[in-house]
């Protein structure tokens, strides 16, 4: 296995980029060939990753700055907070990563990984903690997220079926009213039980009186 030099992750023996950062990968148990003496080499700010393109990058993505696409094996920096590219030269130009989201008026750090996310977020992306107070106390409260749609369908359809078109509707109550059970018993936080299994119950004499009245027609 390749653990790549930038990131960290491992990658497979056969890789040559990091299947992550896009880095280029060293021999497995060989060191990471160094620069050619006196090559130049394009500051980069220490947030941004320096890496050579791989034929994914240079087929998915252009240049955040010039627009220009990016040749398979050429230079290149990412930025980490938004995964924009950019030609070294044009990342120095440009003074900066220049999405939006990373200009900084639109971030905040979380206060539990200080990870850069946006400031109107109520759930950190990175660790996933929920930063809306609110939201937290009512999750944690454990409160209802109301009737399962199904449920309520299925006591619809029942009880219309009681009058016209049972031997249709019935049916058609007795499945929803089944899933909205299955839905009710693999997330207790829904409600509507009581009305999924009313909906099945009606559903199911909507079908009998059907038949009853096929064979008091049919037997007259």
């Amino acid at each position: 296995m390749k653990t790549c030099s930038s990131c960290g992750i491992v990658n497979e023996d056969r890789a040559n980029y990091c299947a992550k950062c896009g880095g280029p990968l060293a021999a497995a148990g060989a060191p990471a060939p160094a620069p050619p003496a006196g090559a130049p080499s394009a500051p980069v700010a220490a947030s941004f990753v320096a890496m050579r393109a791989n034929p994914k990058i240079a087929e998915e993505n252009a240049c955040a700055v010039c627009g220009g696409r990016f040749d398979v094996g050429a230079e290149t920096v990412r930025c980490p907070t938004c995964g924009k590219y950019y030609h070294p030269a044009c990342r120095e130009k440009a003074g900066g990563c220049v999405a939006p989201e990373c200009q900084g008026a639109d971030l905040k750090a979380c206060p539990y990984c200080a990870e850069k996310i946006k400031k109107s977020a109520v759930k950190c992306r990175y660790c996933g903690q929920i930063l809306d107070q609110e939201l937290k106390i009512t999750l944690e409260a454990g409160q209802p997220k109301g009737d399962v749609k199904e449920a309520k369908d299925a006591l619809i359809y029942s009880l219309v079926g009681l009058f016209c078109f049972g031997f249709i509707l019935g049916p058609i109550a007795i499945a929803k009213g089944s899933k909205a059970l299955n839905i009710i018993r693999d997330d207790p936080g829904y409600t509507g039980k009581g009305k999924a299994t009313a909906g099945i119950v009606i559903g199911i004499i909507d079908i009998v009186g059907w038949l009853l009245g096929l064979i008091i027609r049919f037997s007259g």
